[in-house]
């Protein structure tokens, strides 16, 4: 029991240095690698955090708004 205590606070703990490393790259506008946090942590188990599907969609709309879709039409 102690020894799965051990591990659960492990992944615990490196899951939140990406939680933390995923909002510093959104606040940098460093989006593409948002992504690729956010959706690592979703396959690896937080796939219904609504804080990660949140941070996701900001993370695209940053992309989105960087180009001029309207010269497009």
């Amino acid at each position: 029991e102690i020894v799965m205590w051990l591990e659960f606070r492990r992944v615990l703990f490196r899951s939140m240095k990406y939680f933390f490393l995923g909002h510093i790259y959104l606040e940098l506008h460093m989006n593409d690698k948002a992504l690729q946090i956010y959706n690592a942590l979703q396959k690896a188990g937080f796939y219904n955090s609504m804080y990660i599907k949140s941070q996701i969609a900001i993370a695209y709309h940053n992309v989105q708004s960087k180009f001029p879709w309207s010269l497009l039409r």
